[in-house]
């Protein structure tokens, strides 16, 4: 009877991990291109200002890949667990993002 008990609970806490969670959200914010050494080498990443959420966007045009450069960005972050998408970056150093704008910050938009 206990084996019948324990593979109950295993089986429903296995069908819990399969229905995963999702995630789809635009962020806007102000932030700082930072130049980053990791374990597969060199990237660029973007941390808010406002937050100090790290971010790895996919898709960081060249002329923004200055390290200390502030900038102000959209993008798209997302996550899915039951498709095992990762909420982090391949670097796994922040939020994986793709941007929908980037514009360099000058004092006008600060």
């Amino acid at each position: 009877m206990k084996r019948i008990a324990v593979f109950i609970v295993i089986a429903a806490a296995l069908q819990s991990c399969s229905v995963g969670t999702s995630f789809r959200e635009t962020v806007t914010d102000n932030g700082i291109v930072l130049r980053v050494t990791g374990s597969t080498g060199v990237f660029f990443g973007i941390v808010s200002q406002n937050t100090a959420v790290r971010y790895e966007p996919s898709n960081l045009a060249s002329e923004f890949q200055v390290d200390s450069l502030q900038v102000r960005f959209t993008g798209e972050a997302s996550g899915n667990s039951a498709t095992n998408q990762s909420p982090l970056g391949p670097q796994g150093w922040g939020l994986q993002i793709t941007l929908t704008d980037i514009r360099i910050r000058t004092d006008a938009n600060r």
